[in-house]
C-alpha cells in the first residue's frame, strides 16, 4: 500500500467493554495509524495503510458484527498559514542609518582624508 486509506466500518458497540476489545483487536494490526469509534452512531474510523479485509476479518474473528461504511484517502487538514505581518507606513519606520563615506584628496604629493556624513 503506498497511501493512508480512511475506513469507516459499522460496528455494534453495546458498552465500554465492546469497545475496548474492538479497538485492542484493530490495534495489533501493522500499519494503523489512528483510530476512532464513536458509541451513539456504533461507528469505527480506521486511518493507515491497512487492507480493509483484514480489519473486517479480525473484528469478525472477535465475534463483532463488523459492515464497511466507507473507504477513501485520508484527507489532510490544512493548516491555516501564519499571519502575515501588515505593511508599515514609511512614517513609521525607524530611519537607516547614515551612511558614512570617505573621500581621499590627493593634492601635490600629500594624502588628505576627508569624512563626510555622521
Amino acid at each position: 500500500m503506498d497511501y493512508q486509506k480512511k475506513i469507516v466500518l459499522k460496528v455494534e458497540i453495546i458498552h465500554d467493554k465492546c469497545k475496548a476489545t474492538a479497538m485492542a483487536t484493530v490495534a495489533k494490526i501493522t500499519g494503523i495509524k489512528s483510530m476512532e469509534t464513536n458509541g451513539e452512531k456504533g461507528t469505527m474510523m480506521v486511518v493507515g495503510e491497512v487492507d480493509v479485509v483484514c480489519v473486517v476479518t479480525e473484528l469478525r474473528k472477535a465475534k463483532f458484527m463488523a459492515v464497511v461504511v466507507s473507504v477513501g484517502p485520508e484527507k489532510e487538514e490544512k493548516k491555516p498559514d501564519p499571519p502575515r505581518n501588515p505593511m508599515i507606513p514609511r512614517s513609521r519606520r525607524t530611519p537607516a542609518p547614515a551612511a558614512t563615506t570617505t573621500k581621499r584628496h590627493y593634492s601635490g604629493g600629500q594624502k588628505r582624508t576627508v569624512v563626510v556624513g555622521n
